[in-house]
């Protein structure tokens, strides 16, 4: 098989809503990347990072994927379609560029052998639950969204914690706990804002809400150096430095560190899979979130969570990979892999979507 032509197109524009976790930010724009073989077989990526948030830029992206499509591809081998991809992207700088060149890669084999993408890679489970992403403002706002995502059968919310607004989140987590009762799991976020000098106090704080987990309460040396936790902690952005997952092992060494959080648009898709196989030889659960990416790269990171390794004898966590604002900018696409409250796989050759 070989790779006869690559294509680059972008897409993108204004949101017409912008929510309490997206101030930073009222326009979304991304890259499909279309890569076609000899026989007209198309696979396809995409590249969106986040401004603000993803190491890489749009730019940084579109070089990169210009690059690659410039250079001479060997023919396809036999070899296993994660190191294929592996391989062929390996160079890429942008970890967007990398996520999207690797999805395609690995969607056009999964496309000419017929069969869909989770089972070229793995044994998928049968469903992932989704975790809803609770962004209203108000404490009354916010749990009238967590009604209605339990409603749907979502059994896990995640709301956005901060270090400078953090006796307003409480309110909202109050009213959140409050609307939607002690069975329903609740995950924090602080993407790192929380103080180190207080965090112990912060920690205790919100404790009394019951949360499952925090994400990133501190980050890198400070994510290290936290002993016991009331709340369980999770490793996210400081999985996006180099040296981060020897960071998230020295954190979980100190009993405060139980899970991994990886973003496929920012880490790529092989490191996300081979950083949760690390994990899980470790003991660490982890699961997938977006980074209100298109309909491509949720496609990809779906089929990521449905093989992803997990330690011995464990279920699935929820993923974070429930639809989104920043869909609205891409064309309608039928994602019937994302249902109510779960993830399920993609029934039709490679992710499923045709542009």
């Amino acid at each position: 098989m070989k790779i006869t032509d690559v294509r680059v197109r972008t897409f993108g524009g204004k949101l017409e809503q912008v929510g309490h976790v997206s101030r930073g930010w009222s326009e979304r724009h991304g890259l499909l990347l279309e890569v076609e073989d000899e026989n007209g077989t198309v696979g396809i990526g995409e590249a969106s990072p986040l401004p603000g948030y993803s190491p890489d830029t749009l730019e940084d992206a579109e070089r990169d994927l210009q690059r690659w499509a410039t250079k001479r591809m060997p023919p396809i081998s036999s070899a296993p379609p994660i190191a294929i991809a592996a391989t062929a992207t390996s160079w890429l700088r942008s970890p967007a560029a990398r996520f999207a060149a690797e999805t395609a890669m690995l969607d056009l084999v999964a496309r000419r052998r017929d069969v869909a993408l989770p089972r070229l890679l793995g044994e998928p489970v049968s469903a992932v639950p989704l975790a809803a992403l609770i962004d209203g403002d108000e404490p009354d706002r916010a749990a009238a969204q967590a009604e209605a995502a339990i409603a749907r059968g979502i059994r896990t919310l995640k709301l956005k914690v901060s270090g400078s607004t953090l006796g307003g989140d409480i309110d909202r987590l109050a009213a959140v706990r409050e609307a939607v009762g002690e069975e329903v799991d609740l995950r924090l976020d602080a993407n790192g804002t929380l103080d180190p000098q207080t965090l112990a106090g912060d920690l205790d704080r919100l404790a009394t809400y019951s949360p499952a987990l925090i994400e990133e309460p501190v980050s890198g040396k400070a994510l290290a150096s936290v002993g016991r936790s009331p709340i369980p902690i999770a490793v996210d952005e400081t999985l996006h430095a180099p040296g981060g997952f020897d960071v998230a092992i020295q954190a979980a060494r100190r009993g405060s560190l139980t899970t991994i959080v990886l973003k496929p648009m920012v880490l790529g898709l092989v490191a996300c899979l081979d950083t949760a196989r690390r994990a899980a030889a470790l003991g660490l659960d982890s699961y997938l979130t977006h980074s209100f990416d298109g309909p491509v790269a949720l496609a990809a990171a779906a089929t990521a969570a449905l093989v992803m390794p997990r330690p011995r004898n464990s279920t699935p966590l929820a993923c974070g990979l429930d639809r989104h604002r920043g869909l609205e900018v891409w064309p309608s696409t039928e994602m019937s892999w994302i249902e109510k409250d779960r993830i399920v796989e993609n029934r039709e050759p490679g992710l499923g979507i045709t542009f």
